[in-house]
């Protein structure tokens, strides 16, 4: 019977070496894998200390631009808060001239508004002076054409007297009830 030892001193021998190799590659690739989160790591903190210097920056400008600018935004809501409150006084003041004006539109040419109360509340009493009775007429036709209209100021008119004085003139008396 023959051994061949050498045979298998050359199998150990390659086995070891096979081993070897693959330590190798194990090692090398563990090594150069860390090598690469540490690059990428180092990275990434540089990266991300450069743009936290920059959003730094970014705010530090947004906040003086804030600075400088908050008085002129208090000013702002000063003044708006005041234009808003003379707002709501003119929303809630009685539009005496308005009311004036839609009275004056029902007066024929030669009349005169000779007095006019305010005094009842939704109600506007007014005494118109007239020279003759073609003017009462066209006075009456102006109350009748402006009761059509949607846009008309009054409700209701009522004449409560007519009268004629010694100068020969008229007195009328009307109530105008407000929308």
């Amino acid at each position: 019977m023959k051994i061949n030892i050498v045979r298998q001193d050359t199998l150990k021998f390659r086995r070891v070496q096979r081993i070897k190799r693959i330590n190798l590659i194990v090692t090398f690739g563990s090594i150069g894998l860390f090598a690469l989160s540490v690059l990428w790591t180092s990275g990434q903190f540089v990266y991300l200390g450069y743009r936290g210097n920059q959003l730094t920056k970014t705010v530090k400008t947004l906040n003086d631009l804030y600075t400088a600018r908050s008085k002129d935004e208090a000013e702002y809501l000063a003044v708006k808060q005041i234009i808003d409150t003379v707002d709501q006084i003119q929303g809630k003041r009685f539009k005496y001239r308005d009311f004036l004006n839609g009275i004056y539109q029902l007066l024929p040419s030669n009349a005169k508004l000779s007095g006019v109360d305010f005094g009842q509340s939704g109600v506007i009493i007014v005494n118109i002076r007239i020279i003759n009775l073609t003017d009462y007429d066209t006075l009456l036709a102006n109350i009748n054409q402006g009761l059509t209209n949607n846009n008309f100021l009054f409700s209701a008119i009522a004449q409560s007297s007519l009268q004629r004085d010694k100068t020969g003139q008229y007195s009328v008396n009307l109530e105008l009830k407000i929308k």
